[in-house]
């Protein structure tokens, strides 16, 4: 069952991809928005059958969603305590539009470059 952590200060957030990536977590998704690592960010990683995505913002800082075990894993790895909660930037809402939001600008303009000469 996925759960979530949330509250992560953002140098420990980053902190913790660099290194799952470093123990060969593999990146499936980036944010690309202009707006990447200012305003918000969410990323996705997998190894094997696992994933863990992570969500982040500047009003709210770091999240993770990730199976019980593998939060457990990194609170130990990390020599953690996570506070788990509701997220807000894993909603699935906030999610989609993340994965969406470089195609609506590339949508936008395209339409702009049709109606507006």
């Amino acid at each position: 069952m996925n759960v979530f952590v949330i509250n992560i200060k953002t140098e420990t957030w980053n902190s913790i991809i660099e290194s799952l990536i470093k123990d060969g977590w593999k990146v499936k998704f980036k944010y690309g928005g202009f707006d990447r690592g200012i305003d918000h960010d969410y990323l996705e990683l997998r190894k094997g059958k696992h994933k863990i995505e992570f969500g982040w913002d500047n009003w709210c800082e770091g999240e993770i969603k990730a199976e019980q075990e593998l939060m457990s894993q990194m609170e130990s790895q990390f020599n953690l305590k996570f506070q788990y909660g509701d997220p807000h930037n894993l909603k699935a809402s906030v999610i989609a539009l993340s994965r969406l939001h470089p195609s609506l600008f590339w949508l936008i303009e395209k339409i702009k470059s049709i109606f507006l000469p």
